[in-house]
């Protein structure tokens, strides 16, 4: 392990004997002095510091594709730290990380954003949640007090989004592993999701929604045609997550410095802030 670092789980006594040992045999091994505790505790002080600093939001409808246009700004991607979408289809093909592993990530996100020297920290506008991993609480309270930037992108564009990253893009990994059961992981992977919201969707919007998945999941699985999984995805936004959104939004009031699409906002981003990349 070339690219390595040593450190202990407390002091680093053993962690300094190992490095010596390295040493007398030619190879230098950097180390973390005072060990995983020092680490730890350096992350959270980190974290503590991004959440005192000017954040901006980045909120907007399912499928807007708010991900992505936070890795064009090389902005901090929460979701992708945590291993999951954020929402009922957001669970991934691996496992998520410890809590603790998330924390440390992200400490170690802030500290790269942070080498750009933008005026905001500039995250997407998440709940506490991401999946069953939890945002630390100091950094979670100054995002609700922050103002943010609206992604705004047509219906057609957003459905063609979740057809990628939910769909096809998850079929394609899958398959790389398990090539003989990609498609029953990914077929799965929907369905639950789709049952995790039947509730609140309620049985009548559940069946509907249920029974045209289950109708492209099987033409997709005998001519590979992915098509008909658009009417049940445009079906999923403008009858249950469009409005829960604006219903959220009108109840928190954010405050919204810019809104418009990802190239408008992308626009105003760089006009904004001050960067050095």
């Amino acid at each position: 392990y070339p690219d390595g670092i040593l450190y202990c789980a407390r002091g680093g006594l053993r962690s300094q004997i190992v490095q010596q040992w390295l040493a007398e045999q030619g190879v230098v091994y950097p180390r973390v002095k005072g060990g995983f505790k020092a680490l730890r505790h350096a992350a959270l002080q980190v974290i503590d510091q991004a959440a005192s600093q000017p954040l901006l939001l980045l909120a907007g409808p399912a499928g807007s594709g708010k991900t992505r246009l936070l890795q064009q700004l090389k902005m901090l991607d929460l979701e992708g730290l945590a291993n999951h979408r954020g929402s009922a289809f957001g669970q991934q093909l691996t496992p998520q990380p410890p809590q603790v592993q998330f924390e440390n990530d992200l400490a170690a996100a802030i500290l790269q954003v942070r080498e750009l020297k933008a005026d905001y920290l500039l995250l997407e506008d998440e709940s506490l949640l991401i999946g069953q991993r939890s945002i630390p609480h100091r950094l979670y309270q100054s995002m609700q007090q922050s103002p943010a930037l609206l992604l705004e992108e047509p219906l057609e564009k957003r459905i063609e989004v979740i057809l990628h990253d939910y769909i096809t893009d998850v079929l394609a990994k899958a398959s790389k592993h398990h090539a003989e059961t990609a498609f029953s992981v990914l077929s799965a992977m929907l369905q639950q999701g789709l049952a995790r919201i039947s509730k609140r969707l309620g049985g009548a919007l559940y069946s509907e929604l249920r029974a045209l998945l289950l109708q492209a999941l099987a033409e997709q699985q005998c001519s590979g045609d992915t098509s008909l999984h658009r009417v049940w995805i445009s079906a999923l936004l403008t009858d249950y997550y469009d409005p829960m959104y604006r219903y959220q939004l009108q109840k928190r009031a954010l405050p919204v410095l810019m809104q418009g699409s990802a190239r408008a906002l992308a626009d105003w981003w760089y006009s904004n802030n001050k960067r050095t990349d």
